[in-house]
């Protein structure tokens, strides 16, 4: 398998991508569109995978490799994550956006030789453009944390000087408006007299830190912890000694969150979760108990969800339960039977562009 990389700076800086290990993975970053013609002149593929275009320069790149498809007979798959929430009124910016790409994602879904979709919402969506509902499969998003080593664990409560019986509820997350940090802490306002020894924990870096951490101080700074951003290597622990991890994000000029992989991660650890109508991976992993989804921008809503779930005793086994009907494995065999089923054959070789 080949991952051809469009934009080396959105995948290294932005998203700290990373393709360690993985030894049978050939990695090519292209500087240039040539770059993309120049790789199925060297390789013979069979099977592309076109990647979600949200930019008139993505879909250039994903016309080009498709064009490339056409002339040496590859098949190729679209893939994904894109939806609109219903009935929302968006601003007029967004709104031309949005039919840019719905155009631009429609071209290569028609076109290909079978459609995926990261879940429900980006199913529906796809519906709404027209494309055959059987030519569409899920291979719904999933991610892990890495794996904590002996030297690096540690006892959270401990570390941020924590009563041992305390309740800890979790975002770990940018800390950017559409997150919903500041709604996340009028819920914790409205909940903290019910539930004494509870402890809201914002992790992670952002344009809105300052902001949010001046509101803290007018709700309760010793009980609304900051911790900056965390090490990646050592994420899981704070969502798994988590009571609780909250996804409060909601959609904000027409913005909202397509998947929300913490979610998984969250669940992976054995702790509950909460995400609103705004996280795309709250219409398939809510469950009413282990992954509850409640109203964007609402924090009453969300303040009784939390006050509930924090009522009960963690059930990590069931949390891990749900986590591995949506886990990365699961997401990697749905896409390994796409690719057989559109190949019709064992073995397969992919580009992904």
């Amino acid at each position: 398998m080949t991952i051809l990389v469009t934009d080396k700076k959105l995948a290294g800086k932005v998203y700290g991508l990373s393709f360690n290990g993985l030894e049978e993975l050939q990695v090519i970053y292209a500087d240039s569109l040539c770059d993309i013609g120049k790789q199925f002149l060297q390789d013979k593929y069979e099977l592309v995978v076109l990647p979600p275009v949200d930019t008139p320069y993505q879909w250039i790149c994903a016309w080009l490799a498709y064009r490339m498809c056409k002339k040496y007979s590859v098949k190729f798959i679209y893939w994904t994550e894109k939806w609109e929430p219903a009935k929302l009124l968006q601003p007029f910016k967004k709104r031309v956006k949005n039919y840019i790409q719905a155009k631009m994602i429609a071209y290569f879904a028609k076109r290909a030789n079978r459609t995926v979709a990261a879940g429900k919402q980006s199913y529906k969506y796809l519906k709404s453009l027209g494309i055959d509902p059987r030519d569409i499969s899920i291979a719904v998003d999933s991610s892990t944390s890495p794996q904590v080593t002996e030297n690096n664990k540690f006892n959270l409560k401990i570390r941020l000087n924590l009563p041992t019986d305390s309740k800890i509820i979790l975002f770990l997350g940018r800390i950017v408006e559409r997150k919903g940090c500041e709604d996340l802490m009028k819920a914790f306002a409205r909940l903290k007299d019910t539930i004494s020894k509870s402890y809201l924990i914002i992790c992670g870096d952002g344009p809105r830190f300052g902001d949010y951490l001046a509101i803290s101080e007018k709700i309760d700074r010793e009980r609304i912890i900051f911790c900056g951003k965390i090490n990646p290597n050592i994420r899981a622990e704070y969502f798994k000694q988590a009571d609780v991890f909250i996804l409060p994000s909601y959609t904000l000029d027409g913005v909202i969150e397509a998947w929300g992989l913490t979610v998984n991660e969250a669940l992976e650890q054995g702790t509950p979760v909460i995400a609103t109508t705004a996280v795309g991976a709250a219409y398939d992993l809510a469950d009413g108990k282990n992954c509850i989804m409640v109203k964007e921008h609402d924090d009453k809503e969300l303040a009784d969800a939390i006050i509930n779930i924090l009522g009960y005793s963690k059930n990590v086994s069931s949390c891990k339960a749900l986590y591995n009907n949506f886990s990365v494995s699961h997401m990697a065999s749905s896409f390994k039977n796409i690719f057989d089923k559109t190949l019709s054959q064992d073995r397969v070789s992919s580009l992904c562009s």
